[in-house]
């Protein structure tokens, strides 16, 4: 009857089963991964002009680009301080995540004009340009948008 109680055979070599530990890790990187947001940001950090009128919503069906109008050079002590930097080449412009020359904005548009298709107004330009920014930076995109094609044209401000 006694070996009927008896205590199993301890066994003499244990190890540790790596694999199992290894497809988890390469699981958790895999999610990690996939829910990270790796895609470009379309807007940017800007002080944007303060506006007392809230945009409308837009109606469904219409594609909207976002183009930023920003100042990109840290040694500019005259902006750094709230001065209005005039010097274009610190003032970059945006657009679908890229820095672009403004005949590169001009270019890009007309491709986003065209694949928009026909009509006109199923493309919207959204300028967001700092509020700092010197009013010929902007104009030059506003241009180049209607040179493109590109007539509907929204500029950004935050509310009062």
């Amino acid at each position: 009857m006694s070996d009927r109680f008896a205590s199993p055979a301890a066994e003499e070599s244990v190890a540790c089963n790596l694999i199992p530990m290894i497809d988890i890790m390469f699981l958790l990187l895999l999610f990690f991964m996939l829910g990270a947001d790796m895609s470009q940001r379309e807007t940017s950090e800007l002080e944007l002009p303060r506006a007392d009128v809230p945009r409308e919503d837009e109606s469904p069906g219409i594609r909207r680009l976002v183009a930023n109008v920003r100042h990109e050079d840290a040694d500019c002590a005259l902006h750094e301080n709230g001065g209005q930097c005039r010097e274009g080449s610190h003032w970059k412009r945006t657009l679908l995540g890229q820095d672009y020359s403004p005949s590169e904005v001009e270019r890009v548009l007309a491709g986003a004009a065209a694949d928009a298709g026909p009509e006109p107004a199923a493309l919207h330009l959204l300028v967001r340009a700092d509020q700092r920014a010197p009013y010929g930076a902007v104009q030059q995109l506003f241009e180049g948008a209607a040179r493109a094609g590109v007539y509907r044209i929204e500029l950004a401000a935050a509310r009062r």
